[in-house]
This record gives structure tokens, sequence and C-alpha cells, in this order.
């Protein structure tokens, strides 16, 4: 059976960004991807998104966490 429509139940979650639940937090977040990123490993498995290298498939998280966390301390 060939799909023909995306819908929320067929991998709706694909290229998300993580969420932050009171079991998680934007700092450990942080510290978990700059350690997955001094690996130096050739490819990565993301929980969401596309896999690849850490340019590919890290980076771009850490990226967006790390703006998020500089311009929560500018305005604090």
């Amino acid at each position: 059976m060939a799909l023909t429509q995306l819908t929320p139940s067929s991998n709706g979650f694909v290229n998300r960004m993580g969420h932050f639940d009171n079991s998680s937090s934007m700092h450990g977040n942080i510290k978990v991807l700059q350690y997955a990123t001094d690996l130096n490993l050739d490819y990565y498995v993301p929980g969401h998104g596309s896999s690849g290298n850490a340019n590919h498939a890290v980076t771009p998280f850490l990226n967006y966490l790390l703006i998020i966390q500089d311009e929560t301390k500018k305005r604090l």
C-alpha cells in the first residue's frame, strides 16, 4: 500500500524542532549537542529531522538554542 497523502499520523513530526517539558532544559540540550559535536563523528541520527554529519544534523538546532539563550540573557 503506497502512501498517497501525508496526515499527522504518517510521520507528521519529521523536521520539527524539539520541545521542552519538565524533564528537559535548554541548557542541558545545549551541553548534549555540544558534546555530540565534539565527538567528531561522521554520521548523526537525531530523533527528529534528517541524518547526516554534525553540520547538517546537529549544528542547526544547537545554533537555534544558542541564539535563544543569548537573546534571553540580553533581556534579563
